[in-house]
């Protein structure tokens, strides 16, 4: 009678291992490394994106809004009874987090910003208008730049600087 000893045969050994590195290979893969430049790319184009909904938003909706920004986030804003009101519960709509190394640079025409945490607001009128504005992504380990521009009639134009 034959006895089976006690481990595993040097073929499946190499299944495991084989299994291992294409399960570790998509792990890193899914990970991915970005450089800032496609980074900041991504997050111009996703704010360019949602500003143009909201002006869409605001002529079909007969609603004034407004995108502000702080140091480290952008927000939207709905005017009710002449107050400015965060929009919540809104997946679309929803405040998000600049990452660390992301700095912005907001200039609106004819608007000042009054706390020292809000860079500058954006509004989008029901009427079609918005104010017109220059927003500038950098980031702080590179000299990379993405710049976000609107007039005031809502055209949003985006690209690299």
């Amino acid at each position: 009678m034959f006895r089976r000893t006690q481990g595993f045969t040097l073929l499946e050994l190499l299944i495991v291992l084989v299994i291992l590195g294409i399960t570790i290979s998509f792990t890193v893969l899914s990970f991915g490394l970005k450089n800032p430049q496609d980074e900041l790319k991504e997050h111009g184009q996703r704010i360019a994106a949602l500003m143009q909904l909201a002006s869409e938003e605001s002529i079909l909706l007969g609603a004034e809004l407004a995108m502000q920004f702080n140091n480290d986030s952008y927000l939207f804003l709905n005017l009710k009874e002449d107050a400015w009101l965060e929009i919540a519960n809104d997946p679309i709509f929803r405040q998000r987090e600049f990452p660390e190394h992301i700095q912005i640079d907001v200039s609106v025409e004819g608007i000042a910003g009054s706390d020292s945490n809000i860079k500058q607001r954006v509004y989008f009128y029901s009427s079609g208008e918005a104010s017109p504005f220059i927003l500038t992504l950098s980031s702080r380990d590179t000299d990379a730049n993405y710049k976000v521009t609107g007039d005031s009639q809502a055209v949003i134009k985006h690209g690299d600087k």
